[in-house]
């Protein structure tokens, strides 16, 4: 189930010099701005391949491309895969209706639970 609707940037960065992609999110206002932070993290140069902006449920979609590309990964955010902002925009738009349906059923629980605090208030 969902535990967060946030907006944000799933992006795509290419370690330079290697076929290794770190596909992530960020709540930044740039993707780009994250990507230059992956240098001191990392201690080596990252470009960004590309990028897209999700007004809801970023961070689940991200999650749920790194399970897409499970047989690619090498570790952690890391997979091994040639990039382009078609390719991530098509990844997206598969993952994406599993995404929406979450959203809302995590939106109809927390009206639930809010209904029921209501209830129990009122009874008080």
């Amino acid at each position: 189930m969902m535990t967060s609707k946030a907006a944000g940037w799933v992006y795509a960065a290419q370690e330079d010099g290697t076929p290794l992609v770190k596909i992530g999110f960020t709540r930044l206002s740039r993707a780009e701005t994250r990507v230059h932070t992956l240098r001191f993290q990392y201690h080596v140069p990252f470009t960004l391949i590309a990028a897209m902006w999700l007004t809801a449920g970023a961070r689940r979609v991200e999650r749920a491309i790194h399970e897409l590309l499970a047989a690619q990964r090498i570790e952690g955010e890391f997979f091994y895969l040639h990039m382009s902002q078609a390719y991530l925009q098509t990844l997206i738009e598969m993952v994406l209706p599993n995404v929406r349906r979450d959203l809302h059923l995590y939106a109809i629980e927390k009206q639930r639970t809010l209904e029921r605090h209501l209830q129990r208030k009122k009874r008080l």
